[in-house]
């Protein structure tokens, strides 16, 4: 008979090296895996967003020398 550990959340491990407890650490670390890449994955797109967003704007110009310069002498 297997022995179970089970916590307050119902998550059980089964104390043997049978096929279902192998089966289930798979599942566990395929999920784990999943979790972070889909992290990623949303992580990229939302950078992918920004930067376009970005481009858009046109904001490398802002910072220039030469237009913060002239905006700074236009207020003098």
């Amino acid at each position: 008979m297997n022995d179970l550990i089970c916590n307050i959340s119902n998550f059980c491990l089964i104390n043997d090296t049978s096929i279902t407890s192998i089966f289930f650490l798979h599942t566990l670390i395929f999920q784990v895996f999943s979790s972070i890449f889909k992290i990623l994955n949303l992580l990229h797109l939302f950078l992918i967003f920004l930067f376009s967003f970005l481009e858009k704007l046109n904001l490398r110009n802002l910072f220039r020398k030469d237009i913060l310069l002239y905006h700074f002498n236009r207020n003098c």
